[in-house]
């Protein structure tokens, strides 16, 4: 999932996930675009 669905999933902002990921916490794949790729992983570990 993209990042606008992890956002309003999790209730974070989309700086916030960035951010995150910017600091290691979240480990996110990119696909064939460069476009970040959430999985379900990610979303439990931004909801903790």
């Amino acid at each position: 999932m993209k990042i606008k669905e992890a956002e309003l999933l999790t209730g974070l902002s989309q700086k916030t996930i960035r951010y995150y990921e910017t600091e290691g916490l979240i480990s996110v794949k990119r696909n064939l675009n460069s476009y970040r790729e959430y999985d379900e992983d990610n979303i439990s570990k931004l909801k903790k």
